[in-house]
């Protein structure tokens, strides 16, 4: 059976039309990809955080100065 004869069906040509629409769809939206060219590397490079001692450690808070555990919103009153 030679396909040269014959004319393709419809869905045939709808379905090869819908996949050539999303491959193009996809290649319109899609994120660039890398060239291979390494990328250049920052001038000045951020310093990176180091773990020495020269922090300060945190300090307790007196219990004076933390808020209380239940408040009353405004214009009422707090009831146990």
């Amino acid at each position: 059976m030679s396909f040269r004869d014959r004319r393709p069906r419809t869905s045939t040509l709808v379905l090869t039309g819908l996949f050539i629409a999303v491959v193009d769809r996809y290649l319109y939206v899609r994120e660039p990809q890398a060239t291979g060219s390494p990328t250049p590397s920052p001038t000045s490079p951020s310093p990176s955080p180091t773990l020495s001692g020269a922090n300060p450690s945190p300090t307790e808070t007196s219990p004076a100065a933390t808020a209380p555990a239940s408040v009353a919103p405004s214009g009422t009153t707090a009831q146990p």
